[in-house]
C-alpha cells in the first residue's frame, strides 16, 4: 500500500462513516471505498473536494490538508 492510500485511509477513518462522508462530497461509498482500498485514486477535481471535506472537519485551512496530501504522493 502506498503511502497517498495510507494518508486517505487514516482521513477517511477519522471522519466518521463512508455514506456520510461521500454523501458530504457528492460521490457514493463505493467509490470511497476505492480510494480507501487502493484500487483508485481520486482525481484532481474530487481531491480538491476531499480536501474541503477533511479541513472542514478538522478546522483547519484547506492548504495545509492540500500539502499533507500531496506530500504522501510518489511518483
Amino acid at each position: 500500500m502506498d503511502g497517498f492510500t495510507k494518508w486517505i485511509r487514516r482521513e477517511l477513518l477519522s471522519m466518521g462513516t463512508m455514506t456520510a462522508t461521500a454523501k458530504k462530497l457528492g460521490t457514493s461509498p463505493q467509490q470511497l471505498c476505492k480510494w480507501y482500498q487502493g484500487r483508485n485514486k481520486p482525481n484532481l477535481k474530487s481531491y480538491k473536494k476531499l480536501c474541503r471535506v477533511i479541513a472542514d472537519h478538522k478546522k483547519v485551512p484547506v492548504e495545509q490538508i492540500y500539502i499533507s496530501g500531496l506530500a504522501h504522493i510518489k511518483e
